[in-house]
């Protein structure tokens, strides 16, 4: 499940923009998949929640 993340972080709040985009494989199906997120406290929060993201998908399609 390869994502290509990238981020920002917002100059007035300090908050960082987390968005990741992949595709997730799934009982032999592929899926492009683009998760966006604002709002996160850190890079690493932002990530982890967009990983989770992706593989709660997969675990669902």
């Amino acid at each position: 499940m390869p994502l290509e993340t990238s981020w920002l972080q917002c100059t007035a709040s300090g908050l960082w923009d987390i968005n990741s985009v992949g595709r997730v494989t799934a009982d032999g199906h592929s899926y492009l998949v683009a998760v966006l997120s604002d709002g996160s406290p850190s890079t690493n929060e932002g990530i982890s929640m967009a990983e989770r993201a992706a593989r709660q998908l997969r675990d669902v399609a």
